[in-house]
């Protein structure tokens, strides 16, 4: 994603081709950043309702992988899934090491749409804060560092 003045970015496409693919010109300078803010808003999102889908998939006595790998090749298929089912299921390892920053980024597009005097997007920032309470119930953010809170899952201990 990019964002500029068309001519500028159609000078600089083929550089931009060099590291990431496709290139996708979204609006005007700032707007890639905007842009990318707001995929890191909805992954944070995904990441929740992955997470839910895994635990009540576990209360029903599926599999948690085998239930990640029906929804892998199904119309849920995520990447956000795909992280979750790599980390066990949980979102225990996520909040470890990307809680602090996915709290900043999921904010971040929150604070640009109040600054603009806008409704941010309701259900996926509400969801989005579903995952970070989730992550902080995970994790204990310190100030020397995050230190996991094993095997929790919405409050309860995981089975």
């Amino acid at each position: 994603m990019v964002g500029g003045e068309s001519g500028t970015v159609a000078f600089c496409r083929r550089v931009f081709a060099t590291y990431g693919d496709p290139v996708v010109h979204v609006g005007p300078l700032g707007s890639g950043q905007v842009a990318k803010l707001l995929d890191n808003a909805l992954f944070t999102a995904n990441l929740a309702t992955s997470a839910d889908v895994l635990a009540l998939g576990r209360t029903l006595d599926v599999d948690p992988a085998g239930l990640a790998d029906v929804i892998a090749h199904g119309s849920g298929a995520s990447f956000a899934l795909a992280r979750v089912a790599a980390a066990g299921g949980t979102l225990d390892r996520i909040a470890t090491h990307g809680g602090p920053l996915l709290r900043k980024d999921a904010r971040l597009p929150a604070d640009l749409a109040e600054g603009a005097g806008v409704v941010a997007g309701t259900t996926v920032m509400r969801t989005a804060d579903d995952a970070l309470a989730l992550m902080a119930q995970s994790a204990v953010i310190t100030a020397r560092g995050v230190r996991p809170v094993r095997g929790s899952v919405r409050g309860r201990r995981a089975g």
